[in-house]
């Protein structure tokens, strides 16, 4: 029994194994438990990456949401009073006519 190396382009490496007759049972069988054993090994590396990556995704989208919050509230808010401004009137009045809605202008000199 001997393996032969090759190569495919994408720099991954494969094994054939080329079995020559008179072979021994157990020499198959050693080599399907090992060929078992490395693709359980990589299944398990697999999974620690994509629950790495998830929870990396799901850190990002929460960070986002809260950029997004923070994004709508200043566009609808004045930065030095923190009170609504017009966009805030303008969008709470396309909500319904009967929303409450308190406008002033105030006049500083």
């Amino acid at each position: 029994m001997t393996g032969w190396k090759w190569s495919s382009g994408s720099g991954h490496s494969d094994q054939l194994l080329v079995l020559r007759k008179p072979f021994e049972p157990i020499e198959v069988l050693q080599c399907a438990a090992m060929l078992l054993t490395n693709k359980w090994f990589n299944e398990r590396i697999i999974r620690a990456q994509v629950a790495s990556l998830q929870q990396d995704v799901s850190v990002r989208s929460q960070g986002l949401e809260a950029a997004n919050r923070q994004l709508r509230h200043l566009a609808t808010h004045d930065a030095l009073t923190g009170l609504p401004n017009r966009v805030f009137a303008r969008r709470s009045h396309r909500a319904g006519p009967h929303s409450p809605l308190i406008v002033s202008n105030i006049l500083l000199r």
